[in-house]
């Protein structure tokens, strides 16, 4: 797998806990709010660990980490 930059962890991480403690993803918006981030930088951030094989996507509004 390929390494993510620093923000991309986050997003990860963020994406992580939140299903640990919730029993499902967040959405775009909550992520954004959240971490303090724009949804445009959300997406380009999911879009990029679906890339690096670290996450896909299940439906159009959910993704699964790998």
């Amino acid at each position: 797998m390929k390494d993510l930059s620093p923000q991309q962890q986050r997003v990860y991480d963020e994406i992580a806990a939140f299903q640990q403690e919730n029993g499902y993803t967040p959405t775009m918006r909550v992520l954004g709010e959240k971490m303090g981030i724009s949804l445009w930088t959300v997406a380009v951030h999911i879009n990029k660990l679906i890339e690096k094989e670290r996450a896909r996507r299940t439906s159009p509004r959910h993704i699964e980490l790998t």
